[in-house]
Order: structure tokens, then sequence, then C-alpha cells
């Protein structure tokens, strides 16, 4: 689409927007949009204007991962009001945990017979997005030192560090989709979330499995191996600099050196180092999609 440009006293320019887009996006005389400038484009967004987005779900069967997949998608697709129809009092007692434990700002509002309402109430404002991804890789640090203490693993305190770091992942990809500032990024950011959550997971399961064992010599230097990795990340994130990566490409072969010594042993830690050579992996492979957001920030 093309337009032409008007203009408006001695320096300034000025382009109609498209009516259907206006109409979609339910702007008007003094409505707010966004402008973003990525590289020699401009992105405009509706970002800020307050219309709900709108879905139905329904609920099937009682498995607590499937209740979970349904409303934490439509909360990650940026849907503001989820109509969600449910069989049994049992699938409204997961879906309320699930809201309280993965969805931040999310309540359930209205509760009928066979439906309810849940919608955000009081969410964190969008442009918090940098300052929640933070915590989440300040969380998912937490969670490897208490990996490495592997003392007395206290349920509450790796389950609450978990949930976290899963409101935190939920929180972030909102965001994403609903395309609040971070145009042009989205792709990156949710690859980076991706690969860093899903090393986490493998770091939770770890703990949950071990909780009672006490930790070979060889173990705990590959787990300290591998949240070298994950600080390198977090430190390359905080101070958008690469100078860290030749360190983190050189660890990431130690890991896979140290872990096969254990796999190829066959005794019950082998388990434990492969998701621990899991872990490192996704780590590792995250440093692509932050060397483009770093990059991307340089221009």
């Amino acid at each position: 689409m093309q337009r032409t440009l008007v203009q408006q006293g001695s320096t300034t320019l000025m382009v109609s927007l498209p009516a259907k887009w206006v109409q979609e996006n339910k702007l008007k005389k003094g409505s707010t949009i966004d402008i973003n400038r990525i590289n020699q484009n401009l992105m405009i967004s509706s970002f800020g204007n307050n219309y709900q987005l709108k879905i139905i779900i329904k609920l099937k069967g009682l498995t607590e991962s499937l209740i979970r997949t349904y409303i934490t998608n439509t909360y990650r697709k940026g849907f503001d009001n989820i109509k969600v129809f449910y069989e049994t009092k049992e699938q409204l007692s997961i879906l309320k945990e699930v809201i309280k434990t993965r969805l931040i700002g999310f309540e359930i509002t209205k509760t009928e017979k066979s439906y309810c309402i849940v919608e955000s109430v009081t969410e964190p404002s969008l442009d918090l997005f940098e300052n929640i991804l933070s915590k989440l890789i300040f969380n998912i640090s937490q969670l490897l030192d208490l990996c490495l203490e592997n003392s007395s693993f206290k349920r509450d305190t790796y389950e609450e560090i978990e949930e976290n770091i899963q409101r935190y992942d939920n929180f972030c990809r909102r965001v994403i989709s609903k395309g609040a500032r971070l145009t042009g990024e989205k792709e990156l950011y949710w690859t980076f979330l991706t690969l860093i959550v899903h090393g986490n997971r493998e770091i939770y399961f770890l703990i949950k499995e071990t909780k009672k064992t006490k930790y070979s010599p060889a173990l705990l230097l590959l787990i300290k191996k591998v949240k070298e990795i994950f600080d390198l990340i977090k430190k390359s994130y905080l101070e958008r600099r690469v100078d860290h990566f030749e360190e983190l490409h050189f660890l990431e072969k130690e890991v896979r050196i140290e872990a096969k010594k254990i796999i190829f042993k066959g005794k019950e830690e082998a388990v434990f180092a492969s998701l621990l050579l899991s872990a490192s992996r996704r780590f590792y492979q995250a440093n692509s999609p932050l060397l483009g957001l770093i990059l991307q920030g340089e221009d």
C-alpha cells in the first residue's frame, strides 16, 4: 500500500491512515498510536488503545496440562476476555489453580453454572516487558543455585521459583503477541524465551527427581558448568554485550565431554547428566537469538 506525503508547515510531512485499519482498531480523534523506527522503516501500531480482544473456549477432560495449555495460550495470544465453558466442578477447580499460578493480572470475574469469564483485572503495564524478562532470567539463575546446593530441597521453594518463571514467560509472550514496542524483534525474543525456559525445565525436573539424592563430585561439576553457561547468557543479555560468547562456546563443549563420561557409565546419574546436557544445549542455543537482539539494538 502506497500513500502520498502531504506538506504541513515548513518542516512537517503527514500521511493519512487506511480507513479500514482505523475502524478495525477502533481509533478516533485523540487516540494514541505507536510509531517505531526499524532500520529504514517505520512501523505504526495501535497499542495503547482501550479495547478488549475476546475469545470463547470449551474445556474437555480433566487433564491439568491440557486445561493449562488452553488457558495459557489464549493469554499468550493477547486475549483480554476469555469465556470458558466447563462441564464439571473439577475442571473449574483446575482452571482456578492455573490462573493463580500461570497468569499475571487475570482473574475469574464471573461464574455461572456452565461457564466463567476470565479477564485482565490488575495486569501490569506492557511497558514492563524488559523488567519482567529480567526477573525471569534471575529466577532461572536462582533455580540453578538451588540445584547446586544439593542439600535439602524445600518443595515450596523450587516450586515457587518455577511458578514465577512460568508466569513471567507467559506475560512476556503476551506482550510479544500484542506487538507492544517489540516490532522487528518478536521472533528473536520468542525464540530466546523458548530456549532459556526449555533449558530451565530440565533443571526443574532434575531437582524434582533428585531432591533426596546426594550428587557425586562429577555431577556437581557438571551442574556448575551449566550454571556458568547460563550466567554468561544472563550477563550478555543484561549488559547487551557479545564479549562473553566465545567463552560460552568453549563451556558448551566442556559440558558435552563431562556429561558423556557420566552417561557412558550407565548408572543412575546418567539420567541426571542427560537432563543437564539438554539444559546446557538449550542455554547455549539461546546465544543465537540473543546475538540478533544485541546487534539490532546497536542499529
